[in-house]
């Protein structure tokens, strides 16, 4: 093995010797060589490796021993002598291409990377609500005289969706049943942490979305836009049985299989199935299996939502509501009628106005339900500090007619979104 320059001078290469009866083919071979490594060299003449070519010398005429050819004027050259001939490629040359095959390997590596995350995503979400609130005729407990959430549960969640081609996405949803913000623990019963609002798995594309598993109800899907302040705990059509987000005593289905049709010019149709016996852990006499479904439509500043579930047990009824809101900038108004789960739970109806004052939103929302005669009136006010922190004060006035009393309370607190 021989090491050095053009100049002979140790460097950095080796050279073969090689035999001086070679044929034609290989001075093309040799040809190529210089054509590949001459169109990458950059700079340097002087030091480089050496290479055996495999071409023939000339009998007669040839260069001497002492003598070297200069191929192009980057620096790429043959040496020819004693019947030897070496192709010189400098050690720079060599770098600076190895550079430019790692550069064009991370860009590669880059934008592979890049399409990866545009397809795929997992995002942690949540709500941490923290309020104190003040009570009479009710024990409130639950609802943050020990600085837990009041207007509504703190919880959070992961979430997901993998892009699987031809415009198909795979989804997923995991959201913990709640914790208190005044402890710390689990909302669940017996503790520990579990998703008990949310878990499910899904596919959405031009289709529509396929969901199963645990999930919010379409009630609560169809209806809850149709509140002006996000079915607090102080809700006015909740207070007296009307609620179509809480039928059932909850929002979420388990063993709910869901189907929602894609947004059609503002029009979206939605039908689940929850299974038999999956309700029994809310209450033992909801043993039946049911069907939902829903219907929105938003044009403009109107929404309108109908809604329906059928019966869960043998003293029950099919439940359907329908509603809308009007949204006029600076006003907004609702107004629905709502037939409950029972005779017993009752019907009625429910509305509600608010004004928008910056960013400060005040209103009033009132329940009447007309089978059981009890009374709500809710009031609310707003203000956020930002897109994702709030700080709110709701009020309660409910009116239980058979009993004859009237539970009022108060509660004032701030409510992150993440």
């Amino acid at each position: 093995m021989f090491v050095g320059d053009s100049l002979g001078r140790g460097v950095s290469g080796m050279s073969l010797h090689c035999s001086n009866n070679r044929d034609a083919l290989a001075g093309a071979l040799e040809a190529c060589l210089r054509v590949v490594f001459g169109l990458l060299q950059v700079g340097n003449e002087t030091a480089g490796l050496w290479f055996p070519c495999l071409a023939s010398v000339p009998a007669a005429g040839g260069i001497s021993s002492a003598s070297e050819k200069e191929v192009d004027r980057h620096g790429t050259s043959v040496q020819l002598g004693n019947g030897c001939c070496f192709l010189q490629i400098p050690l720079f040359y060599l770098g600076d291409c190895l550079m430019k095959k790692s550069l064009i390997a991370l860009a590669a590596l880059g934008a592979f990377a890049g399409a990866a995350s545009a397809q795929s995503s997992v995002t942690l979400y949540g709500t941490l609500d923290v309020g104190v609130a003040k009570a009479t005729g009710l024990d409130l407990t639950a609802h943050g005289v020990s600085g837990s959430s009041f207007h509504t549960p703190s919880r959070f969640g992961i979430k997901g969706t993998e892009d699987l081609g031809n415009g198909m996405s795979a989804i997923f949803d995991l959201q913990t049943g709640g914790f208190g913000m005044g402890d710390g623990k689990s909302g669940n019963a017996g503790g520990g942490l579990s998703f008990g609002r949310e878990a499910y798995v899904g596919l959405s594309g031009g289709f529509g979305t396929v969901k199963a598993g645990l999930d919010a109800s379409v009630a609560t899907y169809g209806f809850a836009g149709i509140n002006l302040n996000g079915i607090s705990s102080s809700d006015a059509a909740d207070s007296v049985g009307i609620q179509p987000v809480t039928w059932y005593s909850s929002s979420r289905r388990p063993g709910f299989v869901s189907y929602t049709t894609p947004n059609m010019a503002g029009l979206d149709v939605a039908i689940g199935y929850t299974l038999k016996g999956t309700m029994e852990d809310v209450l033992a006499a909801y043993d039946k299996a049911s069907t939902q479904a829903r219907v929105n439509y938003v044009a403009g500043p109107l929404t309108v939502a109908v809604v329906a579930e059928t019966k869960r047990s043998a003293t029950s009824r099919t439940a359907y509501a329908v509603g809308g809101k009007y949204d006029a900038g600076m006003v907004v108004a609702t107004l629905g009628y709502v037939v409950s789960t029972s005779e017993a739970i009752g019907k009625g109806i429910t509305g509600g106005v608010a004004g928008k004052f910056g960013a400060a939103t005040a209103g009033v929302q009132l329940a009447k339900n007309s089978e059981t005669e009890d009374t709500g009136v809710e009031l609310f006010a707003n203000y956020a500090l930002s897109k994702r922190t709030t700080l709110y004060a709701d009020f309660l006035s409910n009116k239980k007619d058979a009993a004859d009393t009237t539970v009022k309370k108060l509660g004032v607190g701030v409510q992150h979104n993440f």
